[in-house]
């Protein structure tokens, strides 16, 4: 497993909503694509066990989650924003901006990403450290920070397949994208000085590529699961949950020498 989200599934909702949900006929969830599917059956559920209608859900990123949440209070605004990590500052202050002051947080639980690839692919393992070097837009050499020269997995180090590195990926309105950033890329960041500042692990270690070789594949995993498979040479960044939906077609890739299962210990990875 590529690693276990810090904070993930967890549930906002605001203060004033739920009045503007009893004049509609049933909640609005927007949100994380990684919790569609558990919010999808939870809203199933709901909706046969209960006289009430089951909840419209959408899945629009964690981050687009959040911009329409805090944008409005009137009938067509979401009553929920399911976030694969909690609601940040800036987030925050948007929320207030627009008179939503009482926002109540709630986890759900833990959900992982995991770096996938066809099960008819080559196998490999990987640190983060050559994960950040196969994706991130630049790297440190001894010239000094320079646009990412690597094109097949076989230039950053021997042993890896002689293949080009193609890498499908949540966008930037996704919270799994800011996870990966945060416990995947800047860890994996190892060629930077030890006394790098902020600005320099934000600009160069959290950036990934524009050439094409990291693809913004959207917020379907389903999505990344098709390319994968009409790819076999590609990689995939995709929620633990859609590769244990495609076990028979797809293969997890080891991570700092650790496969992805529900054994998995959290400790071990983050």
């Amino acid at each position: 497993m590529l690693c276990r989200l810090a904070a993930v599934a967890v549930v906002a909702l605001a203060f004033a909503a739920p009045a503007a949900a009893a004049e509609r006929e049933s909640l609005r969830i927007v949100g994380s694509s990684t919790m569609y599917d558990f919010l999808a059956e939870a809203a199933e559920n709901f909706g046969r066990d209960t006289r009430f209608r089951a909840p419209v859900i959408e899945a629009t990123g964690t981050v687009g989650g959040f911009k329409i949440f805090c944008s409005d209070v009137g009938l067509g605004s979401p009553d929920i924003v399911a976030a694969s990590r909690r609601i940040t500052p800036i987030e925050e202050e948007h929320c207030l901006s627009n008179s939503i002051a009482d926002v109540a947080e709630f986890k759900v639980g833990y959900d992982g990403i995991v770096l996938a690839r066809s099960i008819e692919a080559q196998r490999f393992s990987v640190s983060r450290a050559t994960l950040w070097r196969a994706v991130a837009l630049s790297v440190k050499t001894a010239a000094g920070v320079v646009p990412n020269p690597y094109r097949l997995w076989s230039d950053i180090a021997p042993g890896f397949p002689s293949t080009p590195i193609r890498v499908y990926g949540p966008p930037l309105t996704s919270g799994t994208r800011d996870v990966f950033v945060h416990l995947v890329m800047n860890p994996g960041c190892a060629d930077l000085p030890p006394a790098a500042d902020d600005a320099l692990v934000r600009d160069v270690c959290g950036r990934v590529r524009e050439d094409g070789t990291y693809i913004d594949a959207g917020e379907d995993d389903e999505l990344i699961v098709r390319r994968l498979l009409d790819d076999p040479q590609a990689t995939g960044i995709i929620g633990y949950g859609v590769l244990k939906r495609h076990v028979h077609r797809l293969q997890g890739l080891p991570i700092e020498g650790v496969a992805p299962s529900d054994d998995t210990d959290r400790k071990s990875v983050v």
